[in-house]
């Protein structure tokens, strides 16, 4: 079983607010003006300084869809349904300027839950949300290698492995709010044989 962080980070990003929110360091300096005897009178030309026009970051969630909290996932086949695992995430509050981020420390001997599918089956994956989303990528991974997927909710995939257990599987997926990924396994078994004709009788059953 997976641990949870008791305690979520709380960043504040400042991206959307003019001019951020880091913290600023003033420096003062002084200096000393001398007077001059000279009777001659200096002429400064008067320049316009250039106008400049402040322009504020318009948050990514006006408009769109958004939710306190990343959306689930959930894997179905014709006849088998599975939730992934969420992984360690950070995602961008639904207004204002944070960004909660969410370690999630696992035990050892952990596995993700398993999948059970038949060679060459097609899964498809529907994101689950209090309002419809839909991200903007979508990675299948296992292992080292990554497909892109299409970006729409549902999407799918098709498993075209051997038969055996694959323990490295999981989803990467981007959204308006943040990057979630998902872990899973996949115990991927032989398609069936075609039924053996037996003629009996001078008829041909199928079994």
């Amino acid at each position: 079983m997976r641990r949870r962080i008791a305690v979520a980070l709380v960043v504040g990003l400042g991206l959307f607010a003019d001019g951020g929110a880091g913290a600023q360091t003033t420096t003062s300096s002084s200096s000393t003006t001398s007077s001059s005897t000279t009777s001659s009178t200096a002429v400064v030309p008067t320049t316009s300084l250039p106008t400049t026009t402040s322009t504020t970051l318009v948050h990514p969630c006006t408009g769109q869809p958004c939710t306190a909290e990343p959306p689930g996932a959930v894997l179905s086949t014709q006849s088998r349904e599975l939730v992934p695992d969420r992984g360690s995430y950070c995602w961008r509050e639904p207004a204002g300027e944070s960004t909660v981020c969410l370690a999630l420390a696992v035990a050892p001997g952990y596995q993700p839950p398993i999948l059970v599918v038949t060679q060459g089956e097609l899964v498809t994956v529907r994101f689950t949300a209090p309002v419809a989303m839909t991200p903007l990528e979508v990675t299948l991974r296992r292992g080292a290698e990554r497909v892109a997927l299409q970006a729409s909710n549902p999407t799918t995939f098709r498993v075209d492995l051997a038969p055996g257990i694959y323990d490295q599987m999981g989803l990467n997926t981007r959204w308006l709010q943040g990057e979630v990924p998902y872990a899973f396994r996949l115990d991927v078994r032989g398609s069936a044989p075609p039924a053996t004709p037996i003629v009996r009788d001078g008829l041909t059953l199928t079994g």
